[in-house]
């Protein structure tokens, strides 16, 4: 097989796959991926964004803190239930529609959180959230794979630094924006908006020879892996993401509102420490993780290298007295 340079797909035979002949230069491809990649980081900011304004919420409406946390972390059954939908419809439309489609749900949901009755119906709209990241997440790792086949690990490690930084920059932007307009319905309304922004952009900018690349379906070998779903890795990997989930959106989720409730820390410090929590995600997600993880030298194995920062993060709230007793 021929050595593929990057951003240059080859041309094809195949009938199934029209767009990958046309020529694009290594500059422009990144280009586009980087404007895919700022959408992501909307996204990432967006999703920290509900956890920090809860209590203010939670105070309006006169939900319980159940509710509460429950609204907080609902978008992850959007994320589940997106699954299946998403390959369906990736198998019958372009990926640039159905990531636009993502998008536009996404901003959608957070943008009509503002106007919400009371519980159901912002349940309705932050579950409908986690279905918009889905399908966007979805699409933008097969554009990954399959355009920049040659750097994969890179490719997926750029998405999981944009994913850190919009994660790092949310919560500040957020507490910003509720400041300055003293209502928690105008950052969400921003960031809605955003997404939107990030449509037009995405239609004007991305090519289809871009994203509907598939030169990886072109180029499959054998790895020599598992002949059914039912083996020993795929179940400790299933259940180390089940309690993975429960770990970090039991803390994302209801960690604000605790804060607020027993009174803990300073606002800057709130803020310093949910930044530290980013951090560790901008790390553990960087380009240098996907490294780390397609790596085949033992001494920079994944399973080495990615804990750290989850160590990091431990040790750094282990030593501070972050909550008084409440009076």
């Amino acid at each position: 097989m021929g050595k593929e340079s990057l951003g240059q797909p080859e041309k094809s035979t195949n009938p199934v796959n029209p767009v990958s002949g046309q020529a694009g230069t290594r500059v422009v491809a990144i280009s586009m991926y980087c404007v895919l990649l700022s959408s992501y980081a909307v996204n990432a900011a967006d999703r920290q964004l509900f956890p920090l304004l809860a209590h203010d919420v939670r105070q309006q409406y006169g939900f319980s803190l159940a509710d509460t946390g429950l609204l907080s972390t609902i978008f992850t059954l959007g994320l589940a239930m997106a699954g299946l939908p998403t390959g369906f419809l990736l198998a019958r439309f372009a990926r640039k529609t159905v990531l636009l489609l993502g998008i536009g749900i996404f901003s959608t949901g957070t943008a009509l959180i503002v106007f919400s009755a009371g519980f159901s119906d912002m349940l309705i709209y932050l579950a409908a959230t986690g279905i918009g990241e889905a399908m966007q997440l979805t699409v933008m790792i097969a554009i990954a794979a399959n355009y920049f086949v040659g750097y994969r690990a890179a490719a997926i490690g750029s998405m999981n630094v944009f994913f850190g930084i919009g994660a790092f920059l949310g919560p500040i932007l957020g507490s910003i924006f509720l400041t300055r307009y003293q209502s928690w319905r105008a950052p969400m309304m921003i960031f809605g908006l955003a997404g939107y922004v990030m449509i037009v952009v995405i239609a004007l900018t991305v090519r289809p020879w871009f994203t509907e690349t598939r030169r990886a379906a072109d180029t499959r070998t054998d790895m020599l892996g598992a002949p059914s779903l039912l083996n020993r890795n795929t179940v400790i990997l299933t259940a180390l993401s089940v309690l993975g989930g429960l770990a970090l959106y039991g803390f994302t989720g209801m960690y604000p509102t605790f804060s607020f409730a027993r009174d803990c820390i300073t606002h800057r410090n709130k803020r310093a420490l949910w930044q530290v929590f980013m951090a560790r995600e901008l790390f553990s997600r960087s380009v240098a993780g996907g490294w780390a993880t397609a790596s085949r030298r033992a001494s920079f194995s994944a399973e080495r290298f990615l804990p750290l920062p989850h160590w990091a993060t431990f040790a750094f709230m282990a030593r501070e007295p972050w909550c008084r007793k409440p009076s």
